[in-house]
């Protein structure tokens, strides 16, 4: 759909994204409500969750703001641009949220015996 690549759709691209950064918003307040902080953090390493859905959520608005190119037009044209900078949060969002799957695996898978709750 190639009129969601024009610039009046940007915003709307980067709220997509900032849902992505908080859809773990709600079940981790349930969590949080049912097992409090340190248990959901051995169960599932939500500081893992909340840093991906803080990267996704930064990386969404430089992209938005078109930061930092907007600051200094030109400069950024070839390299650490709003998209390539929103792309290497993307990937280190990535890498979070496998970081806290891994460990919630492990944790359901070794502690638990395999057992789902």
């Amino acid at each position: 759909m190639e009129r969601f690549r024009s610039p009046e759709w940007r915003t709307y691209r980067a709220c997509m994204f900032v849902g992505l950064g908080i859809s773990g918003v709600i079940p981790g307040i349930h969590g949080l409500m049912l097992y409090g902080y340190e248990e959901l953090q051995i169960r599932m390493s939500i500081n893992w969750v909340a840093a991906q859905g803080a990267l996704y959520i930064f990386g969404a608005a430089l992209y938005a703001a078109r930061w930092p190119e907007r600051s200094n037009p030109g400069r950024f044209d070839i390299w650490a641009s709003s998209h390539q900078l929103f792309h290497v949060l993307v990937v280190m969002a990535a890498a979070t949220h496998l970081c806290g799957m891994v460990k919630a695996f492990s944790y359901h898978h070794h502690v638990l015996g395999s057992q789902c709750m």
